[in-house]
Parts: structure tokens; sequence; C-alpha cells
């Protein structure tokens, strides 16, 4: 039998508990336990002690603990509830939906339903201070037994979402750590969940931002973090049409509309035919893009360098063209020629949004595969606020996860034209010739005040993509396109 009770005392390898009824058990201690916290245990963990002394000792204080029991029992849902307390949120979707609250140990302090399925979902369980990798197993084997979960639907699809809880005041480097133990959280819940037969799950981890602004449309968070990628890829769903949308169904679309993209991006090649009648040879200049309109052609080795022409960027003042001392020279003019990247890109959001849009087209230009470990980009800008106040979210990745793709910022002192830049790097992914892959993200400050970007060195106000050599890429840290802000 599953009880509750609330710690009064902890006493080495015992702790004594206060439950419901006014009773003191003394039960065996687990190691995450604290004097206040609400528990769960069985009648199993309580101790049978011989000549009741500590009970009897107990007892012989009752008038006095009495009142401190009452002023503690009034204050404890204002103890427990406080946000130190809370570590994170795990959110289950399925079509129900449900939000668990847990701890730093990872136990549930709060279980949320989010819909009218999440409540008949949760009904007469106990998941209180539960492990939460058990609790998740026990709400998904519970919607199957439900019916929420269909044995004739190929599409058995949950997705389970995390985020951390902001209000915590953690330095930096607990911060990377906690972000670290998250992702390690969801990868062992997916594990696990993946046992069961012909389940699939996706894991999403948010921002506390992303979560906030779920629960504005009535959203859990990881519905909404699928929302926001959609709009990313073509902005044709709705809040609306998302409250209506399972996550199978949703999943599904976003699926066909990475599907879509990629087709309209595949560069189709046209054979280049040499003087004097000679074998045609296809090369990566001779590349038509004829399903995307405006892309600028490359030149060919033959001919004279001509510094590329900027398509579809109106209103960039003259005195913003880059003239450096010593320019280096993108991928085109590499010494070897066999390995080259160049990258597309224009912002879609205002000089003035509170996120910066980093989102861009990479093509390898060159005639090897390309490993993408050894790739870094960098996006350039200004700004007052230090780099440990900001904060990045990737929500597309053509060539895998998003969890694939890192950022990180770093200060570019000595510099007139940019004070820091964004640094991308890849986990995984293969860019093979004439291939190109996208990246869909942004970054923002953690007070989500907005950016002044008419000034940042790579800002681009176009609205359609264009070669930008504003965005630097290397390959082994050999700088193989665009250039370095002076």
């Amino acid at each position: 039998m599953n009880r509750l009770g609330i710690i009064y005392e902890i006493q080495g390898m015992k702790a004594v508990v206060l439950t419901s009824e006014g009773e003191f058990l003394i039960i065996r201690r687990r190691k995450d336990m604290k004097v206040g916290q609400q528990v769960s245990f069985e009648n199993e963990d309580i101790y049978n002690v011989r000549g009741k002394r500590f009970l009897y000792v107990a007892a012989a204080v009752s008038s006095v603990a009495a009142v401190l029991v009452v002023m503690f029992l009034y204050f404890q849902s204002a103890f427990l509830s406080n946000t130190d307390n809370i570590y994170g949120y795990i959110c289950v979707d399925i079509n129900p939906s449900v939000e668990l609250v847990i701890d730093e140990t990872c136990r549930v302090l709060e279980v949320r339903p989010q819909n009218k399925d999440g409540e008949q979902l949760i009904s007469g369980l106990e998941l209180l201070d539960k492990n939460v990798e058990d609790v998740v197993y026990e709400l998904i084997n519970r919607s199957i037994s439900f019916g929420f979960v269909k044995a004739d639907d190929n599409r058995k699809i949950v997705l389970i979402s995390g985020a951390l809880n902001d209000k915590r005041n953690e330095l930096k480097t607990k911060k990377e750590n906690d972000e670290a133990e998250l992702t390690e959280l969801l990868d062992n819940i997916k594990a696990r969940v993946d046992r069961i037969d012909n389940i699939k799950v996706r894991t999403i981890t948010a921002t506390s931002r992303e979560r906030k602004d779920a629960l504005k449309y009535g959203l859990s968070m990881g519905k909404y973090c699928l929302y926001l990628e959609a709009q990313e890829l073509n902005g044709s769903i709705t809040i609306d049409e998302v409250h209506d949308m399972s996550i199978s169904d949703m999943i599904e679309k976003l699926e066909q509309m990475k599907l879509a993209l990629k087709d309209e991006a595949s560069p189709k090649l046209q054979t280049t035919p040499t003087l004097g009648g000679e074998t045609a040879q296809i090369s990566p200049e001779s590349m038509q893009h004829s399903t995307v309109p405006g892309l600028p052609e490359t030149p060919s080795s033959s001919e004279k360098t001509i510094a590329p022409t900027l398509h579809g960027t109106p209103g960039v003042p003259d005195e913003k063209t880059l003239q450096p001392s010593t320019p280096t020279e993108s991928s085109e003019y590499v010494q070897d020629g066999t390995k080259g990247l160049k990258i597309q890109y224009y912002s879609r959001k205002p000089h003035d949004s509170a996120g910066i849009d980093f989102s861009f087209r990479m093509f390898n230009t060159g005639n090897e595969a390309i490993d993408l470990k050894d790739v870094k980009v960098r996006y350039y800008f200004k700004e007052d606020v230090s780099i440990d106040e900001m904060n990045w979210a990737v929500y597309f990745y053509s060539l895998g996860s998003e969890k694939d793709v890192q950022c990180r910022f770093y200060e570019l002192p000595g510099k007139k034209e940019a004070n820091k830049y964004l640094e991308i790097t890849f986990k995984s992914g293969t860019l093979s010739p004439n291939d190109v892959m996208y990246i869909t993200g942004e970054f923002y400050k953690n007070d989500w005040t907005k950016f002044e970007q008419r000034d940042d060195y790579s800002y681009n106000p176009a609205d359609s993509y264009s070669d930008w050599k504003r965005m630097t890429a290397y390959i082994s840290n050999k700088l193989v396109w665009g250039i370095e802000p002076n």
C-alpha cells in the first residue's frame, strides 16, 4: 500500500515521518530525503522498533510538536512550491498531455494534466515522489491500456520534452551541467520507453521561455516546439490548427515539410561542354538550382576573381560593405580546390527583434564529401550584454537531430565591426559534393529584451537567400568561406 507522509526528522539511516492521519512513523531513509519533504512509502519501509523507544520519545513531545506540526503543515505547500526546489519539467505527449514537475533527484514533486485526457490518465494514480523515469513508463503503459494509443495505429509516437527551471540561481557552469543532465535524462527515458512494443519516442529539449510561451497558448511545451519548427520551415500552420492536431499528425506534417524543402533545394546538374569537343565535365561551378530562383552563379576557377554580388538586400548602407586591408578569401579560392563550402543566409526577423535568426543553408562546392564534425560556422554581431546572459536554440537540422548541433558564444576583442560571435559546430553529418544542408535556429537574451541588429556584421535584411560572406565557415580550423570582421 502506498502511503504519504512529511519528513519530520532524519536520524542516521532512519527518517521520522508524520502521516496524514497524524501518526509518527519511522521509515528507512533514502539518500534524497530532506526535512519538510513529502514522501511516499510502503508498509515494508516502516521500521518495527523494539520497545518503541523512539516512538515513545515522539509521543512525549507530541504536545509541543503538535503546534509545530500545524504550523509546518500550514506553510509546507508554500515551502514545497518554492521554485528553488523545482529542477525542471518533463512533459509526456501522446494525446493525453501530462507535465511532471521534478526536483534535482528526478523525483516527481507535482503532476499537472494539460488536457481532459491527461486528467483521465492520471486519475487514481499515486505518482508523487516517484522517479520520473518510472512515472513516464507507467503513464505510457496506462495510455495503451486506456486505448489512447491504438493497437492498429502504425504511428505510435510519444513526444517527451524537458525544460529546466530558470528561477534557480545557479552559476553558469552549474547551468551547463544541468542542461547536459537534462539531455541525459531524456535519453534515458527514451531508451526505457523504446522497449515498449512498437512505440516510437521523440525527445525535445525546450527552453524555459518556450515552455512559458506554450502555457500562454494552452499547449504543452513539446507540441509548441513542433509548432515553432513548422513555422521555421514554411509558416503554414497556425496555433489553432495545432490545437486540433495529434502528435502523430504534427510529426507526420513536419516530415512532409522537410521532404518538400529538400526536394526544392536538390540541385540539378547540367553538363558543361569543353572546347575542342572533349568529354563534357560536371563541375560544382556548373551547378544549376533550377527549383530555387534567385541563386547567384558561382564563377568558374578560370574566370577572373570577382567579389560576389549580394542579391535582394535592400537598405544595406554602403559603409557596411567590408573592405578589409587583408581579406581572407572563401572556399572558391582554396589552393587545393578539393574541399569548399558556401553559405547563403538572410534574416527572417526584423532588425529590432527579441531573437537573432542565424538560420542558413550551406553548400559543398568541392569534389569531396565533408565530415561536418570538422566544420565550424560563425555568426558575428555587436552586443553589450555579457555572453553569459544569452542562450540559443536549434529548431531544425536537415542532416540529423537538432541535438547534433551545438552552439557557443565567444567574445571578440579588438574588432571594430563586431565584438561577439556565435560558433555553430556539429556532432554528426556528412555533406556530399554539390549537396546542401539547412540549419534553423536563433539566439536570444535571457531576459528576452530586443536586439538592435542594423550594425551587426552578419545581419542580412534581405527577403531571400543570397551568398553571404559575413558568416564564415572553417574546415579543420581553416577558413574556407567568408571574410572575418575587422
